[in-house]
């Protein structure tokens, strides 16, 4: 009888430990995903404060340009500030390129925010125009640069399992950046206005302390037991053993990487599946920069006091910015639940018929003259309108291309190229919108957007695999790469 009870027992412990694993296995999975989302908030809050100086020049300009103003700017002069911002952040990828290597990803991030604030001490004590010119250029090649490090740290930080939904976060942080610059351009002074935005990145200071090197630039530079400290601290445990197959999956894909590094231009250009890559990235991240998103970010309050609506420019700036947040939390979802390609499309499709929506109202006021008293909102809300549908698909995809359609060893190239390319875009859409509008043309401007919209959605239905729940391997087989070999365990 005993024996049975000790049987029984028996079996009842090993059930007991069967049972509580997962919800041991499930809290130290938590408490991982908690300390690493400490370690990459001060990241974040860079990207929050981009996100507010790349909308600055909206409620800045209409100051700059008014007689109050403390530096009297004439319109050409004000909309140069817009152009310094995407001329300098053509280089900032190159910037990253530099420090990351030599610096690492922590103190890559932390130079950047230092710059980022700097450029807003720039802004607080300027003058003069040139100071404000120096201001921007600062804050372009700083804000360029780290879009293209914060990516990569996170993709080394995070748990491969929440890594997609930390990525997300990134649009998000840049658009709570811009509402909380609307907000404050709508109800104070340009100079309380410039100080209260200054504090952003110095909290981004204070939350560094949290911040840890990846361990794979630990390992990079040969610090192995670092490594492990590093990934034992993010993963949430205290014993060795229980990281050490990572650290020599990680020890393997590094390895795998310096052999390849020699055949980047020929994987880049000469063999099929890279050099379809490249030009795919390129079309996408360029059309996104043209698709008029970030100029009209740039103008949104100065393009909405056209209408003559009784609600004011900086009221619907704060609308317009606040719609970029609830589109960013839908993108992600979005994307994985309906695919790349029909959400692409249907992005791009809306995104084109707002923006030619808005056109037509512009035409139908300057060009023809019509009174249009009882439509005033109908660009708001068409502006609204894009601004969601451009966010859930052709403004994120490139992105998202940059971490699924390259080989590992290739990623920090195509981020540069990525964000280059959208630079020029981005430079160039700002001239477009800056040089109709300047002769009395600005409905062109957004059908010239209209168009890049649907482009972008047609170029990545047509020529574009679906790449929703596929494996690297996948991917790079469907992108005709000659190179076959799997690199399933070497996604970082």
């Amino acid at each position: 009888m005993s024996l049975c009870n000790s049987c029984s027992n028996g079996e009842d412990n090993k059930l007991e430990k069967i049972e509580n694993v997962p919800i041991k296995e499930i809290q130290r999975g938590r408490k991982a995903h908690f300390v690493q989302f400490i370690t990459i908030i001060s990241a974040y809050i860079f990207l929050i404060d981009g996100g507010a100086h790349m909308v600055w020049t909206s409620p800045s300009l209409p100051y700059l340009k008014s007689e109050n103003s403390h530096i009297p700017l004439t319109k050409d002069k004000a909309s140069y500030l817009v152009y310094l911002i995407s001329f300098s952040s053509i280089f900032g990828p190159f910037l990253y390129l530099i420090t990351t290597k030599q610096l690492g990803r922590k103190n890559t991030i932390l130079l950047l925010g230092t710059l980022q604030l700097l450029s807003w001490i720039l802004t607080d004590i300027a003058t003069n125009f040139e100071l404000l010119c120096v201001a921007k250029l600062t804050f372009g090649l700083a804000y360029s640069a780290i879009c293209s490090a914060i990516p990569v740290y996170i993709g080394e930080i995070a748990d491969k399992k929440i890594r997609g939904t930390y990525l997300s976060l990134l649009i998000i942080c840049s658009s709570i950046g811009a509402f909380l610059m609307a907000i404050s351009g709508a109800f104070l002074n340009h100079k309380t206005m410039n100080l209260v935005m200054t504090v952003t990145p110095i909290f981004g200071f204070i939350f560094s302390i949290f911040m840890t090197e990846t361990p794979y630039y630990h390992l990079m530079r040969g610090y192995e037991e670092e490594a492990v400290q590093v990934l034992m601290k993010l993963s949430s445990v205290t014993r060795r053993e229980l990281i050490a197959d990572d650290i020599e999956r990680m020890k393997k894909t590094l390895l795998e990487n310096e052999k390849t590094e020699r055949n980047i231009f020929r994987d880049l250009f000469i063999d099929k599946g890279g050099r379809k890559a490249f030009i795919i990235l390129v079309i996408t991240a360029s059309f996104s920069g043209l698709s008029g998103y970030i100029a009209i970010q740039a103008f949104a309050e100065e393009i909405l006091s056209y209408s003559n609506s009784a609600l004011s420019a900086k009221h619907g700036t704060m609308i317009l910015t606040g719609i970029q947040i609830f589109s960013g939390l839908t993108s992600s979802l979005l994307i994985d639940t309906w695919g790349r390609k029909p959400t692409c499309l249907v992005s791009g499709l809306l995104s084109s018929l707002s923006l030619a929506v808005v056109g037509v109202f512009y035409m139908f006021q300057y060009f023809f003259e019509f009174d249009l008293t009882f439509f005033t909102l109908a660009p708001l809300v068409g502006l609204i309108c894009f601004t969601f549908s451009c966010n859930i698909g052709i403004n994120p995809i490139s992105f998202v291309y940059v971490g699924e359609i390259f080989s590992i060893h290739l990623k920090e190239y195509a981020a540069m190229t990525g964000g280059i390319s959208f630079s020029i875009g981005v430079l160039t859409s700002n001239y477009l919108l800056h040089t109709l509008n300047a002769k009395g043309n600005i409905y062109m401007a957004f059908w010239i957007f209209s168009v890049f919209c649907i482009l972008e959605g047609l170029i990545v239905w047509f020529f574009m695999p679906e790449t929703k729940g596929k494996n690297l391997e996948e991917i790079l087989f469907l992108m005709g790469y000659r190179k076959k070999r799997s690199e399933k365990n070497n996604v970082c």
